[in-house]
């Protein structure tokens, strides 16, 4: 079945902030993501003239210079690796009745998978009333975190007891960081949440609909024993793996670089437990339910066949096939028993080992540096 191919470019400019990159089309730069990623560069050609003429590629003391600040470096690391992983990630899933070891009926995803995309494509260009409410909801808590971090950065030694490049001190990199924040916080990152968001909420609904239906084609047999839906929670977490790992270390850096229990690391870690959230427990959660669902029918229907089977035996209406028909039975007990050892959480270990990686050093240094002290 072949599916069109998706215009990243046609939804992010649906975001009417996101139009003025078209500025980029003068010199022949037609693509969302490479405009993006030039205007990452821009951002650091001119965070590094703010520093030139603020004196601040490296301070004295404990006071942090643009070199010694890793926040901004990892800002744009993720501005641009966030929308090229959302790209992929929305390619993959708009050509979903092309996987391998498929679990939906075929025939069910050519008759509806068209309605899907529709609705999909609405949800990701801000047509429908969730995607909106959900949007303005993201853009006002990057709005929040804007406002936030520029009064903190008024007032560096009250909040934090040292200074750094962009503080009001340093007032170039000061205004030019606000920029950037503003364009990163409160519309960068709203956009590819929302898009990871509503991707993942169409695709929930695809598979709870096909169950529903009863066309989803639980398979016992898997490599990792999660019934074939290892790919669609593989494909819903993927995306979140680059930025996972920038977090990380970024989380990890900013654990180092304070010396006491200090909220920056906490907020790291809770940003760590807000991807775990988004990017798995939140799909997973639903994809659970359908498990559980689709294994209990499985079972009931083999064991409604099993009692046919056991009649049969009991009456001897066919006393010749008994030894047929026990072995038979052994070997609905058996699929039963495979059914049932189907995993309710597809892939956990997947998930688990990705955030460990990202996650693992920055809580183990702020134990030893400070959970530790603190209990001794």
């Amino acid at each position: 079945m072949k599916i069109y191919e998706v215009d990243f470019n046609e939804i992010a400019y649906s975001y009417q902030p996101f139009k003025l990159l078209k500025i980029f089309k003068i010199v022949g730069v037609n693509n969302f993501l490479l405009q993006n990623a030039i205007l990452a560069i821009g951002f650091c050609f001119s965070f590094i003239f703010a520093a030139a003429f603020d004196e601040t590629f490296i301070l004295k003391n404990e006071n942090l210079g643009l070199i010694e600040h890793p926040s901004i470096w990892i800002f744009i690391a993720l501005q641009v690796t966030i929308p090229f992983a959302q790209s992929k990630a929305l390619k993959k899933i708009y050509h979903l009745p092309n996987w391998n070891d498929q679990i939906i009926d075929h025939q069910y995803l050519i008759t509806n998978y068209s309605n899907i995309l529709a609705i999909a494509k609405k949800d990701l260009k801000l047509e429908s009333l969730k995607s909106k409410s959900i949007f303005r909801f993201l853009v006002f808590l990057g709005l929040a975190a804007f406002i936030w971090n520029s009064y903190q950065n008024q007032l560096p030694d009250k909040f934090l007891g040292f200074d750094f490049w962009d503080s009001i001190n340093n007032p170039v990199g000061y205004w030019l960081s606000r920029l950037y924040k503003l364009y990163l916080w409160c519309l960068l990152i709203p956009f590819c949440i929302n898009n990871q968001l509503m991707l993942t909420f169409n695709l929930l609904k695809l598979l709870r609909n096909a169950s529903k239906e009863g066309k989803v084609d639980l398979n016992p047999f898997t490599k990792n024993m999660n019934g074939g839906f290892h790919r669609y929670v593989i494909e819903i977490v993927t995306p979140i793996v680059p930025v996972l790992f920038i977090a990380g270390i970024h989380s990890l850096i900013v654990a180092l670089i304070h010396n006491n229990l200090h909220y920056t690391p906490i907020i790291g870690i809770f940003l760590f437990c807000s991807f775990l959230f988004l990017a798995y427990l939140l799909p997973v959660l639903s994809v659970r339910q359908i498990i559980i669902c689709e294994k209990k029918r499985r079972i009931r229907k083999i064991g409604e066949e099993q009692n046919e089977v056991l009649k049969k035996i009991r009456l001897k209406e066919e006393f010749y096939r008994i030894s047929e028909l026990t072995n038979l039975l052994k070997s609905m007990s058996y699929l039963s028993e495979e059914y049932n050892r189907i995993s309710n959480w597809p892939g956990l270990i997947y998930s688990f080992k990705r955030f460990s990686i990202a996650y693992g050093p920055t809580l183990i240094t702020v134990i030893i540096k400070n959970i530790i002290p603190l209990l001794s």
